[in-house]
């Protein structure tokens, strides 16, 4: 592989000693990452690459990088592999990359791509889309028990006035994990869409239960006469302020879960503009609610710390419109850390595979 090694040598000393490179959305993984088979991805990675051409350059008790991209563009010809290139950046990949002692990523070398495993399908990509499928799943587990939790306080606040709307919400949760072990596509996808129809119903009946809750409620008095005057009139009068604006909290928190599971269900099924809409359409509502009335809690809490729901609620809803929308990026790099001695055992397998299939051939 001269063509690799000339390529190699002509690299500037900037991308040599200080090239960490930047894929955008990265998914790295390493040994000890949750949910993944490591040694099974190194092996359909390296079927994939040419890396035995870089065994001088391997050391043992190092530690490395290598970054792949989930998708390629360009390449230079080099007999029976590509050494490909980003036509924007013109950054070589994928790379071998050494981990130094400043932390910092520094390429070793290129890495050529086999043309037959590329041309039959880019495994990065099916790699990251895996473990993207994964996270969500996980993303929309987590939901179901924080929902779970919060459903439960709800159910003792309201003394069963709220069943119907806990019955729709319990109804999608449940829709959203059957729909999530279907194997079949289109199956997954329809079920998917009939838990979704239950959860914006009932998402919808919570944002108007916390609405009323929160134009009901009672302005306290600005003034601590006020309140003392209200306490002899009503013993424990603060008290029962302080448990209903927790009411209210509560209320809030399953409005807000029940809005990130509405729309991570959207982007299960591939639907980023309608996820995108669940959290404008909540900011709205959230908009068009009167807090003059809540805020007056802080009256009866001058100089304490506490969750003030009314403050930055939009904002807060938007912060998770942009986790959702993140999560929901395809990944744009496969980025591996390794030991060298892993790279070595790769090899080494992959050449006791080729040297089986040549006797038995």
């Amino acid at each position: 592989m001269d063509d690799l090694t000339n390529l190699n040598d002509n690299l500037t000393a900037q991308e040599k000693e200080a090239s960490e490179v930047f894929y955008g959305k990265v998914l790295g993984i390493e040994p000890s990452t949750p949910n993944i088979n490591f040694k099974g991805i190194l092996n359909q990675v390296f079927q994939y690459i040419n890396i035995a051409d870089v065994l001088d350059k391997v050391k043992r008790g190092t530690e490395y990088v290598v970054q792949i991209p989930s998708e390629f563009q360009g390449g230079f010809d080099a007999g029976d592999y590509w050494i490909m290139e980003n036509s924007k950046t013109e950054k070589l990949w994928p790379s071998l990359m050494e981990l130094g002692e400043d932390g910092r990523n520094h390429i070793v070398t290129p890495l050529s791509v086999k043309k037959r495993a590329f041309i039959q399908g880019n495994p990065t990509k099916d790699i990251t889309n895996s473990y993207q499928n994964i996270y969500l799943q996980q993303q929309m587990n987590e939901l179901s028990g924080l929902i779970e939790t919060t459903l439960d306080t709800v159910k003792r606040i309201e003394h069963g006035q709220m069943d119907d709307r806990i019955a729709l919400l319990e109804a999608g949760k449940q829709g959203v994990i059957l729909a999530l072990s279907q194997k079949n596509e289109a199956s997954r996808a329809s079920a998917m869409l009939l838990a979704i129809n239950n959860i914006n119903i009932a998402q919808n009946q919570i944002a108007e239960t916390f609405k009323r809750r929160v134009t009901e409620f009672e302005a306290l008095p600005k003034s601590a006469i006020g309140q003392f005057f209200r306490e002899l009139i009503k013993t424990g009068y603060l008290d029962e302020k302080d448990n209903e604006y927790n009411e209210i909290q509560e209320y809030f928190n399953l409005y807000i879960q029940s809005t990130r599971m509405l729309a991570y269900a959207y982007i299960v099924i591939e639907d980023k503009d309608n996820a995108q809409r669940v959290f404008d359409m909540s900011v709205d509502k959230i908009k068009n609610i009167d807090f003059s009335k809540l805020k007056t809690i802080e009256y009866a809490h001058k100089g304490k710390s506490f969750e003030k729901i009314y403050k930055d609620t939009a904002a807060y809803l938007l912060s998770e419109k942009q986790v959702c929308l993140d999560d929901a990026k395809d990944y744009d790099c496969l980025s591996i850390s390794l030991s060298g001695k892993d790279i070595l055992e790769v090899i080494a397998d992959d050449k006791t595979i080729s040297k089986q299939k040549t006797e038995q051939g």
